[in-house]
């Protein structure tokens, strides 16, 4: 219901989407992949992935690639220079919030989120808090395995950017 008359419901304006797709809201969802019933698990993931990865439905908006837009009334204070922006803030928000090194679940979100919208991928690593020193555990080698997987994104068009 909320995937038909929100989600992928044109007439509805972004802000409203995001009002009721808050990163709150999508970790409180995400709390759910938690539960040991694999059903709930994949049901979750699912409206996750349609509400996250569909540039124009739910939470993800069309991107620049991996070059963010320049924000014309934002310039930085020091050089004059114009500001890049994210067009998808609150969907890096809500990435942050995941454990992709607990669950595979939330790395495939991760993974999905990042080939949806790749201006999000500096940013993502940017704030990563996983320590890159070798360790023999599985949550280390989840979070190198999330690191070699997103290499192997494909690279953004150069037309993406001139949007």
């Amino acid at each position: 219901m909320i995937l038909d008359y929100i989600v992928m419901d044109p007439a509805l304006s972004r802000t409203s989407k995001l009002s009721l797709l808050s990163p709150i809201f999508l970790e409180k969802l995400a709390d759910l992949y938690n539960r040991l019933d694999s059903t709930t698990e994949e049901i979750v993931h699912n409206f996750l992935l349609q509400v996250c990865t569909k540039p124009g439905q739910g939470v993800c908006f069309q991107d620049a690639g991996w070059y963010q837009r320049l924000d014309e009334s934002a310039t930085n204070s020091t050089d004059g220079k114009k500001k890049a922006s994210l067009v998808n803030k609150q969907l890096l928000r809500f990435m942050h919030t995941l454990a992709p090194g607990d669950d595979l679940w939330q790395q495939s979100l991760i993974l999905a989120i990042l080939a949806a919208c790749p201006e999000l991928v500096r940013p993502y690593w940017h704030g990563f808090t996983a320590s890159g020193d070798p360790r023999l555990s599985l949550k280390w080698l989840a979070h190198m395995s999330l690191a070699f997987k997103t290499t192997l994104l494909p690279v953004p068009s150069l037309r993406a950017s001139q949007v």
